[in-house]
């Protein structure tokens, strides 16, 4: 179902619409709200103009109020441009080194590990494989 592009395309744009609704009311039920809201722009992300929002969204924030990313969303933010082969390796590595920078804990290791195993290079697939062993 959400293989189909327009339909991906359609949805994601409804979500980002009902970001905003929700942030205009300001309520701290619509916070929760919000940040699902948030996951599901992420996941839904298809287009290279909405992955661009998101690589926004990792530099300056959303700019929606009550809008934080969460690690988890930033991480995420990073699989998805990482499973893209429009962005060149080097753009790629740029953007997971700010966000490591920013999280030396396990998790952040993890994300790296994960962008990285995305990658379609053999050999880097076989030295992961080892480092996970």
């Amino acid at each position: 179902f959400f293989n189909d592009t327009a339909t991906t395309e359609i949805y994601t744009r409804s979500i980002v619409g009902s970001v905003r609704c929700v942030q205009e009311t300001g309520t701290a039920k619509c916070e929760n709200l919000l940040k699902h809201l948030l996951t599901f722009a992420i996941k839904f992300a298809e287009t290279k103009e909405q992955k661009l929002t998101l690589i926004k969204w990792l530099k300056e924030g959303t700019k929606i109020e009550n809008a934080k990313l969460s690690q988890k969303n930033r991480y995420s933010i990073l699989e998805k441009i990482y499973e893209d082969k429009e962005f060149t390796l080097a753009e790629k590595e740029e953007f997971l080194l700010e966000e490591i920078k920013k999280d030396k804990s396990d998790e952040g290791l993890r994300a790296e590990k994960s962008c990285q195993a995305l990658l379609p290079d053999i050999e880097n697939k076989e030295k992961l494989w080892k480092w996970y062993l």
